[in-house]
């Protein structure tokens, strides 16, 4: 007679988006990251932030290391007040995280495409206990309806600058809205944030992450050309007047809250195309 076999117990995974982003939080560590940086570069950059207010950085959404090169930089020249691109709208569940701890992912659980990492919330707590944050700037309005993609980055431009209180402010945003000349976008050639910046803060600094090798989280997983030099190592250095590169050796692919949106329209899928674009022929350049 054969021995009844019990049924084993199908247990529903705990292993949900939510838990994965809540439990990065908890692993995700920051600190300063060793770079190089020439005395008179640092000097300089330093004086155009002082005499600027702002600090202008263009990054690829999706990279771990993003907020651990912001929380560097923050502590280099000594910036307290950041402007992300994020919704506005995240401003107070964002004030809610830093005095309680408490995430409300809800608000979050469709972002997809690397602007909102678990570093990002890691980064701001320390920043916040440390008594190193002050003013947080959120200026995107993600959801409107927008006329086209100039619209939406002249109205980030605006929201930033009628936030801007004198003091230095590090503002974030992805490396084709930090672009200071027109872009191509949906077919024709349209302003960037960073050109709308430039024209009222024209002595602002602009520092561009140039990512040598690695991967990254932007709707989906995605390669960055391999451009690594057997000495590479992370590095800030002058391009031109009040344009920098920061070197990143090896990126890799961030936790965002949602890995599941495919690119949602075709602009958008335009604009990060351009993007990707742009940063391997800046790469190439460089090679």
């Amino acid at each position: 007679m054969e021995e009844e076999q019990t049924p084993t117990e199908v247990k529903p995974s705990l292993n949900t988006p939510k838990t994965e982003f809540e439990t990065a939080i908890e692993n995700t560590t920051i600190d300063v990251l060793e770079t190089s940086i020439d005395p008179q570069t640092e000097t300089q950059l330093k004086e155009q932030i002082d005499k600027s207010g702002v600090l202008i950085l263009g990054e690829m959404h999706g990279v771990q290391e993003n907020p651990q090169i912001i929380y560097t930089l923050a502590q280099k020249f000594g910036i307290k007040n950041f402007a992300l691109e994020w919704d506005k709208e995240l401003k107070t569940m964002v004030d809610e995280y830093l005095t309680t701890g408490n995430l409300d992912y809800d608000k979050i659980a469709k972002s997809p495409d690397g602007r909102i990492t678990a570093g990002h919330f890691v980064m701001l707590k320390k920043l916040h206990d440390e008594g190193k944050l002050g003013r947080l700037i959120c200026f995107d309005e993600e959801f409107r309806n927008w006329k086209d993609w100039g619209e939406r980055d002249e109205t980030m431009a605006k929201n930033i600058l009628s936030h801007l209180n004198g003091e230095p402010t590090i503002v974030i945003a992805g490396n084709l809205h930090t672009q200071t000349a027109p872009v191509a976008v949906e077919g024709r050639r349209q302003q960037p944030m960073g050109e709308h910046l430039k024209k009222v803060l024209p002595g602002a600094p602009i520092v561009s992450i140039d990512y040598l090798s690695g991967q990254y989280y932007n709707i989906g997983l995605e390669e960055f050309a391999d451009q690594r030099k057997p000495d590479s190592k992370t590095a800030l250095r002058e391009d031109t007047d009040s344009k920098y590169t920061l070197e990143l050796p090896e990126a890799n692919p961030a936790t965002v809250p949602n890995t599941e949106l495919q690119k949602h329209s075709a602009a958008f899928s335009e604009a990060l195309e351009k993007a990707k674009k742009s940063l391997e022929s800046k790469q190439d350049s460089h090679v």
